[in-house]
């Protein structure tokens, strides 16, 4: 009974704790799948906002120099070597002032250089000789729109330092209006300004891929590496992006065990090369969230344990009185006819008092409640022995309470010799079952006498009396022994 009442408990507490831990945790992890989603398109399009402030904001640093006297002053010059050594100086000139930190670019640029109004090279900052009378136009055809009075950003690929370079380029014009030449700056598309886009995101990574090929990112190196390789999860999403110049959808890839969600797009605002921005967020590590409820898991075993300790207490305190009365009966059974079952607990006290009280009725014998009065029965019998009708209750006789003739006779009772006493009584008994007209061959003397003085001693020890003696009592043909208590 006990394991089964802990069982139960245990278990229920169990499995409505393992229950709320999956509904929480599920909660929490759709949440969270969610809220991954929702934020890799919302990164990919604050991305793709910064990418065009950035552009326009480089565009006007460079487009602002390009208008300047400094500029124009280049092609005051006369003769090639003075042409080449003013166009120099102005692209240093610029160069150095780009590289101060209130323009907000990162440092000094990769390249400056300054063309005539065909896209031949004059001079580049740095090295005078090199890239000397280069023709752009053809390696950056976009350079044309410039030339045709148009400040461009775009993307420039510089084979001789393997290099993408984010470039600006601006028209230079004379007094009247017109373009004399053109002023190009190129900043690299490195690590460090993908780590300043990704700086504007609360979560998430940002890469660039250029020709097909992974270039640059923020972050997540390594992981933007394996996905965009040539057989990474994450290539086939972005070739389809560029090809369609559309954003793709959310794609779902897994590097290194851990989950990612990313995004890929046509680079905003640049034609001259195949370039691509995508944006990818770790899910694993937002999916971690899910670890709080874990704490559900936790407060369901604390909870086990209590309600194991509590369900161990009751179901003691429930089969301990059980098994005493259940004890108590199997005495009874086994010959113990004078044996009474005293229980103090208040759940079962009342059970056996009754039981007892079956007793006292199945034996014959009389016993007092509480309050003084009786419970009787009409014989006094056995396994083997018959059964009469029961008697209504009488008081029994206590010596220091009673009136004047009960105290007489609690002393007589007291005052006469056990063995006169109990045969006295055994032969009263006997006689007033006889004049009853029942049938008294199984009564014998020793048995009657034995339960006899063990419902003496029973009762005196449960009233505090010194001893306690019985009469016999006839009345209306039912027969039954009242006890007196002596003090």
């Amino acid at each position: 009974m006990r394991l089964k009442i802990i069982a139960g408990n245990v278990l229920w507490v169990i499995a409505t704790g393992l229950l709320a831990f999956y509904v929480v945790r599920s909660s929490i992890v759709e949440q969270a799948a969610t809220d991954v989603a929702d934020e890799t398109q919302r990164n990919f399009q604050v991305l793709q906002r910064s990418f065009r402030l950035a552009a326009g904001e480089f565009t006007e640093l460079v487009r602002g120099r390009a208008a300047t006297q400094e500029a124009s002053s280049v092609f005051n010059a006369s003769g090639t070597d003075s042409l080449r050594t003013r166009a120099h100086s102005v692209a240093n000139s610029v160069a150095s002032w780009l590289a101060d930190p209130a323009r907000g670019l990162g440092g000094r640029p990769e390249i400056v250089l300054i063309t005539d109004e065909t896209g031949r090279v004059l001079a580049r900052d740095l090295d005078p000789e090199r890239m000397f009378d280069q023709q752009l136009t053809q390696t950056l055809p976009v350079l044309r729109e410039v030339l045709e009075g148009r400040a461009v950003h775009t993307l420039w690929r510089q084979r001789s330092d393997n290099k993408v370079l984010r470039v600006v380029a601006a028209p230079i014009r004379s007094a009247d209006g017109r373009v004399i030449g053109s002023i190009m700056v190129g900043y690299d598309l490195s690590n460090g300004f993908a780590e300043s886009q990704a700086s504007v995101l609360g979560h998430g990574s940002v890469g660039y891929v250029v020709e097909g090929v992974f270039y640059s990112a923020s972050g997540e190196l390594p992981v933007l590496e394996a996905a965009l390789a040539q057989e990474g999860p994450f290539k086939a999403a972005v070739t389809e992006s560029l090809g369609s110049r559309q954003t793709s959808s959310r794609v779902e890839f897994t590097v290194n065990s851990e989950t990612f969600l990313g995004i890929s797009g046509p680079l905003p605002g640049v034609d001259s090369i195949p370039a691509a921005m995508v944006s990818v967020v770790n899910a694993s590590s937002r999916l971690e969230r899910a670890s709080a409820a874990n704490i559900v898991v936790l407060l369901t075993l604390v909870a086990a344990l209590g309600v194991f300790i509590y369900s161990f207490l009751i179901g003691t305190s429930l089969l301990q009185p059980l098994e005493a009365i259940e004890d108590g009966v199997l005495k009874v059974i086994n010959g113990r006819t004078d044996y009474r079952i005293d229980i103090a607990d208040g759940e079962f006290g009342g059970l056996a008092y009754r039981i007892n009280q079956l007793i006292n009725m199945l034996t014959g014998v009389e016993e007092s409640d509480e309050e003084g009065h009786t419970t009787s029965s009409g014989t006094w019998g056995g396994q083997t022995e018959g059964v009469a009708g029961a008697t209504a209750p009488t008081e029994a006789v206590a010596g220091e309470s009673a009136d004047g003739s009960d105290a007489n006779l609690a002393a007589q009772l007291a005052a006469e010799p056990a063995a006169q006493y109990y045969q006295r009584v055994y032969n009263e008994y006997i006689a007033a079952k006889q004049a009853a007209g029942e049938d008294v061959s199984n009564i014998a003397a020793d048995r009657f006498i034995e339960r006899l003085k063990g419902q003496e001693t029973s009762m005196a020890q449960k009233k505090g009396c010194r001893m306690v003696r019985f009469q016999v009592q006839a009345a209306d043909g039912q027969v039954s022994l009242k006890p007196v208590l002596i003090n």
